[in-house]
């Protein structure tokens, strides 16, 4: 229905020129930008999008960010992988002891590993060799902790620009 009327809104304005009439009567439903373009030749451009840089989408404070992985080691267990990575632009500078990357398995904490400074780039890596009973997959969290007042003091170094990446989860292979 939008498409007749729109061809017969356009068929009164096509006699004022042969090219929109050559348009219109060849109109498959793409016509319309050729139409645009020749009533108005001031339209006829492609529009380039600016070419940005990656680097620049990420932000500019530093942003910690975990993640996981496990690999099946066969009758030696299961090696879980799990780290912190400054994704940010900036240093993560703060003392030690204000934060921490904790692995819990089920709901309960099993490992936890302070770290301080990450320059942008850099990270601290942990592993754990998991021996997998019989019955069950486990379900391990990876994720950080912090003092409470770290967003609240004085140092910008240290407050973490996005939260939504501070955690990763993984069930076991087995």
């Amino acid at each position: 229905m939008f498409k007749k009327a729109m061809l017969v809104a356009l068929v009164s304005s096509a006699v004022a020129t042969p090219v929109l009439a050559d348009t219109i009567r060849n109109y498959n439903g793409v016509g319309l930008n050729a139409i645009t373009r020749a009533t108005n030749p001031a339209l006829n451009f492609k529009p380039q999008l600016p070419q940005i840089p990656l680097d620049s989408l990420k932000p500019a404070c530093p942003d910690l960010a975990v993640s996981m992985s496990q690999r099946d080691l066969g009758a030696r267990g299961i090696e879980i992988r799990y780290g912190v990575t400054n994704v940010g632009r900036t240093d993560y500078r703060s003392n030690p002891n204000q934060q921490a990357l904790q692995l819990s398995e089920s709901g309960r904490m099993v490992r936890n590993h302070p770290f301080a400074n990450l320059a942008p780039g850099a990270s601290a890596n942990f592993t754990l060799l998991y021996q997998p009973g019989p019955e069950f997959r486990n379900q391990f969290r990876a994720y950080i902790s912090r003092d409470p007042d770290i967003g609240y003091d004085s140092n910008k170094a240290n407050d973490d620009c996005r939260s939504n990446n501070d955690q990763a989860s993984l069930t076991t292979l087995r």
